[in-house]
C-alpha cells in the first residue's frame, strides 16, 4: 500500500505540472510569428499528450483493483491524454492571450488558482471516464460481478437462457 501512495505522489505532479508546463513551453517556444505560433500549438499538444499518456498508463495499470487488458489501457490512455492535453493547451492559451486579470479581478493569482481548479476538475472527469471506458473495453462491470450461466431453454431448440447472478 505504501508503494502505491508513493507512486501517486510522483504521478500527480508529473500529470498536472508536466502537462501544463509542456503546453506552456510548446506554445511559446517558437516565437510570435503566425507559423511559429501554429507550430508551437502543435508542439504543445504533442508534449502535453506525451506527458499525460505516460502518467495515465501507469495510473490505469497500477491503481485498479483488477487488471485491465493492455489494449484497453492504451486506448483509454490515448483518448484521455488527448482530452487532457487539449484542456491544458486551452488553459495556457487563455492565460497567455485572453486573460486580463488586472481589469476583471482583484488579484490575478486568485483567478489563476480558480482556473487551475477548474482544469483539475475537468481533467479528473476525463481520467474517470477513460477508466470506465477501459473497464467496458475489457468487459468488466463495476456495479456487480456478473456470472453468466447458459442452459438450454428447451431441449433441442438451440436457444440458451442467460441468468445474471449478483455477488457481494
Amino acid at each position: 500500500m505504501f508503494g502505491r501512495g508513493l507512486l501517486l505522489l510522483v504521478l500527480l505532479p508529473m500529470f498536472v505540472i508536466g502537462t501544463i508546463v509542456a503546453s506552456l513551453v510548446g506554445s511559446q517556444i517558437l516565437g510570435d510569428a503566425l507559423t511559429g505560433q501554429l507550430l508551437g500549438i502543435g508542439l504543445a499538444l504533442l508534449a502535453g499528450f506525451a506527458m499525460s499518456f505516460v502518467a495515465l498508463v501507469v495510473i490505469y495499470v497500477a491503481f485498479p483493483p483488477e487488471r485491465l487488458a493492455w489494449r484497453a489501457v492504451f486506448e483509454a490512455s490515448a483518448l484521455t491524454a488527448l482530452g487532457v492535453s487539449i484542456l491544458a493547451l486551452l488553459l495556457v492559451l487563455y492565460l497567455s492571450f485572453g486573460a486580463n486579470f488586472s481589469q476583471r479581478y482583484a488579484t490575478s493569482g486568485m483567478a489563476a488558482v480558480v482556473l487551475l481548479a477548474l482544469w483539475l476538475f475537468a481533467s479528473n472527469i476525463l481520467v474517470l471516464v477513460g477508466y470506465k471506458g477501459a473497464l467496458a473495453t475489457t468487459g468488466r462491470s463495476t456495479t456487480a460481478s456478473a456470472a453468466v450461466r447458459k442452459s438450454p431453454a428447451r431441449a433441442g431448440s438451440g436457444k440458451t437462457r442467460v441468468r445474471r447472478v449478483r455477488t457481494s
